[in-house]
């Protein structure tokens, strides 16, 4: 586990393919760029479980744990949806995290079979492993942070890797068709031409008119492919795509926060001195006034609190105030208010038994959605 918290940040890419599988990006937006591109989540998996519509891909991490084999290459990949009535206080149901994993050799990339070396190949927070003979492992499961009752998940993830930079492998399999409009695993096909795939029947019907009926006769009659079409069957669907890139926080934030905590503390004692004395009884010595009073300092006290931890968020922020992600492996999540704080009996238990811990959380507008994952290498 890194010791310290990183940042994440978007940018333009240089070139399209750093955002593909085979450069194992970290990225926002766009269509997933899928590790494991033949075991992919159902469209039931992706559905919002409030609507039941598809939810939109935010954002994908890559979270490799070099130094277990069966987890070489690791990505989070995070879903939304976009409907603003299903996302509720202190519910998780508008969102859905997955995670992918494989071993370095696998049936999807080429593996070099050399050693990785130097800070060009390290990831964040974790060390370099050589090539391992360990069988591919096929996990895709399901989690989701805040909520006990959502699907149990498997695992969680190290380092977040700015990017790739020995080069793309080469994928080597078979990969899964994928929703034309989405990016998403498609089962279903247009009936008509046979040819373009989808994850469901909304997906469909919106693709169909953006414009796959001009083009639907010419690609059943062979007279066209999908890559020929002059419409983008993403419209309104998927968000504006970026390069996520990592750096770590800077040490004046936590510093600051060190020190503002100590002096705030020192405060509130020096409060709780000046309540006990009873020197404010001199203001108002009788009975029903004592009452309104230790009922006013229980209402400041908790206010104080909760501005406390507000005005720690903000500081904190200020210093890189373009985050989008907050990394630490075994850390704990910023919060902006400690109403509605996850307590332990919130986050349910990995499949093995085992206590998730935290992993990153991300800047969602109003909302902060955080991946709890278990220590666990399955």
């Amino acid at each position: 586990m890194t010791g310290k918290v990183e940042l994440g940040f978007v940018e333009k890419a240089e070139c399209p393919e750093e955002l593909t599988s085979p450069y194992f990006p970290s990225k926002v937006g766009g269509r997933p760029a899928w590790l494991d591109p033949t075991h992919l989540p159902t469209s039931e998996q992706t559905a919002c479980r409030v609507c039941g519509l598809p939810r939109t891909f935010l954002l994908q991490v890559y979270a490799p744990l070099e130094d277990t084999p069966s987890a070489f290459h690791r990505t989070f990949f995070l879903f939304m949806c976009l409907n603003p009535s299903c996302h509720q206080k202190n519910s998780a149901h508008g969102f859905s995290v997955f995670r992918c994993q494989l071993p370095k050799t696998n049936s999807f990339y080429e593996d070099s079979g050399e050693e990785s070396s130097g800070d060009e190949s390290a990831s964040i927070g974790s060390e370099s492993t050589g090539a391992t003979s360990e069988p591919r492992v096929d996990i895709f499961s399901t989690q989701t942070c805040f909520s006990p009752s959502q699907p149990e998940a498997v695992d969680g993830s190290t380092a977040v890797s700015e990017s790739l930079k020995q080069g793309p492998s080469t994928v080597v399999a078979e990969p899964t068709p994928l929703c034309v409009v989405c990016g998403s695993a498609g089962p279903k096909k247009c009936s008509r031409c046979r040819t373009v795939h989808y994850c469901s029947r909304h997906h469909q019907t919106l693709d169909w008119r953006n414009g796959h009926k001009l083009f639907c006769s010419d690609l059943a009659g062979g007279r066209c492919k999908q890559q020929d079409v002059t419409y983008d069957p993403s419209y309104r669907v998927c968000l504006p795509e970026f390069l996520l890139v990592m750096e770590e926080e800077p040490a004046a934030a936590m510093e600051e926060e060190e020190g503002v905590d100590r002096g705030e503390e020192d405060r509130m004692r020096d409060y709780h001195k000046f309540v006990k004395s009873g020197k404010y009884h001199d203001h108002d010595a009788s009975r029903s006034g004592k009452k309104r009073v230790e009922s006013v300092m229980e209402k400041a006290e908790s206010g104080t609190m909760s501005d406390k931890v507000f005005r720690a968020f903000r500081r904190r922020v200020s210093f890189e105030p373009e985050q989008v992600i907050r990394y630490r492996r075994g850390g704990v999540p910023l919060l902006v208010s400690r109403d509605g704080a996850p307590q332990a009996a919130d986050i349910p238990p990995c499949l093995c038994g085992a206590k998730r811990q935290f992993e990153f959380q991300v800047w969602c507008y109003s909302c902060q959605p955080a991946a709890h994952s278990c220590a666990c290498p399955l």
